[in-house]
Formats: C-alpha cells, structure tokens, sequence
C-alpha cells in the first residue's frame, strides 16, 4: 500500500473506490442474511439488490457511487417499474420492509467498518473515515424515512413491526440453540428437533 502510494498516480481514488466496494459487499451479505430470516421477502430483496448491484457497477467503471452524487436519488430498473405495476412496491407496508431492511443494513455496514479502520492497511484512516460518514448520512435519511412512514401510516406499521420482531427474535432463539449444541449442552437429536421448530416458524 505504501507503493502503491508513492506512485500510482489516482490511489486515493482506487483505495477509497476499493473501500466503498467492499462496504457495497458487507450490504449485501446482511442483505441476503435478512433474505435468509424472511425478514424480507423475494420482491423487496431484489429491489435493494439491484440497487447495491447498479452502485457496484458505477464505482467498477469509475463513476461516483450515486448518479449525480444524490444519496436520495431512487433509480430504478427494468424490474423494479414492473414490481411497481404488478406488486404494489409503493406500498406503505413493502417501502416500509424495505427502508426498515436498510437501516438494519447500514448500521452493521457501519460496525464493520469501524473495525476495520482500526487495523493498519498502512494508508491514511480517513479514507475510511469519509466512507463512514456517507452510511451515517444515509442512515440518517433511512431513520427520517422511518419516521414519516410510521406517523403516516401508525396502525398499519406497528402491526407490521410486531410480525417482523417476532422474526428477529427467532433469529436469536437459533443462535443461541447453536451455541448451546456447540457447548455440548443439548444433544443433536434436540438440536435438530429445535431448529426446524425455529425455522417452521421464520417461514410460516
């Protein structure tokens, strides 16, 4: 990295592009775990996947993450115009799955980050730094969302709300039933009898 400093003529460009595609790759890992827990369905999952891929796609090419730098900016594809003539996309319920997905999303984009700008890659941290604080923005955004979502829409969401925690909370119930069969404590027979249990739930 200290070479590639001294003489590569654009690597702050490359070392900032390299981080925001590796953040781009952690949302999209907690994307497909969301996927995983039903805690977002097929439709809204391949609305906030093809936003991640159209991002990945700007910076490969050497364009800023976001068209015309506008972190709101909603650009939408072939599929995502389709969903919303077919599948009700717009609707408070699914923009609401989607934004809460987002802020799930950003938060633990945001941790991971933050522990990797902890380790010496031998160049400056603020170039993490400044890729932190485009999350924080964009988290920021997701939270004002989430807000003007639930005052608009308060019956309809907190219900929504209750399903979705409901999910989260089976998620813990799995990890801690793993930790348990890994410590030995519960045998394999209740180990499998108690994660199909769990995942009969997360997908009824």
């Amino acid at each position: 990295m200290e070479e590639l400093l001294k003489h590569e003529k654009d690597a702050e460009k490359l070392i900032k592009r390299a981080i925001a595609l590796h953040a781009l790759s952690i949302e999209n890992q907690y994307l497909k775990e969301l996927f995983k827990y039903n805690e977002i369905d097929e439709l809204n999952y391949r609305v906030l996947a093809g936003k991640i891929k159209r991002q990945k796609e700007r910076l490969e090419v050497g364009l800023s993450q976001f068209k015309n730098n506008d972190t709101s900016s909603d650009e939408k594809n072939i599929f995502e115009k389709f969903m919303e003539k077919s599948f009700n996309k717009n609707s408070p319920e699914n923009t609401y799955i989607r934004n809460r997905a987002r802020m799930i999303i950003l938060r633990k984009t945001i941790e991971d980050l933050k522990k990797l700008a902890d380790i010496d890659f031998h160049f400056d941290k603020k170039y993490f730094d400044e890729i932190i604080q485009l999350y924080e923005k964009l988290l920021q955004q997701a939270q004002q969302k989430a807000n003007d979502i639930l005052n608009k829409y308060k019956t309809t969401i907190m219900s929504l709300e209750t399903k979705l925690s409901e999910k989260t909370l089976l998620k813990l119930e799995e990890s801690v039933i793993k930790e348990l069969f890994e410590k030995e404590i519960i045998t394999p027979k209740l180990y499998h009898k108690f994660m199909e249990e769990i995942q009969e739930e997360i997908y009824r």
